[in-house]
């Protein structure tokens, strides 16, 4: 079945439109990095725990999609993890803004899970990357076989 006419176009323009609101949208969310990182509602400091683990996986969905600065992430990442309060939980922002993280439980989860969920995306997209060189070694190692195999040849032709 064929598209009808004008859908590539449309197609396409619908990549452009959708490539220029991610990168719009990366470029707002990269400018509420709090100056001490971490991110907060309007860029201030301290950093806010919550929002900075919605960044988190924000991030990580990004780099499915566009080039993400890995420094901003890792730097983040790191960030939340220094917010540990040594109880199982996480210090937080006396600023927070939202009802729900009143219930500190709640934002412990929520972190702890933002935390998880960029981690498991981090190795995914490692595994990913060694699967695509692990592939590359091969076809190195075939070309290899092939060079050695003509050298045998050239070798036994030539009678030495």
């Amino acid at each position: 079945m064929s598209k009808p006419a004008g859908l590539a176009a449309a197609d396409a323009a619908l990549v452009e439109r959708s490539s220029r609101l991610i990168d719009a949208g990366y470029k707002k969310l990269a400018g509420y990095e709090s100056p001490r990182q971490g991110f907060e509602w309007f860029g201030g400091d301290p950093g806010h725990e919550a929002l900075t683990a919605f960044g988190l996986m924000q991030y990580h969905d990004m780099a499915e999609v566009m080039p993400v600065d890995a420094e901003m992430v890792e730097r983040t990442r790191t960030w939340l993890l220094n917010r540990r309060n040594g109880q199982g939980g996480f210090h937080r922002n006396p600023r927070h803004l939202h009802v729900w993280s009143v219930q500190q439980d709640i934002v412990d989860a929520y972190v702890l899970w933002a935390l998880t969920e960029a981690d498991a995306a981090a190795r995914k997209s490692q595994i990913s990357n060694s699967k695509s060189q692990i592939s590359d070694l091969r076809f190195q190692i075939l070309d290899l076989k092939s060079e050695i195999s003509n050298l045998r040849y050239q070798v036994s032709s030539t009678g030495e």
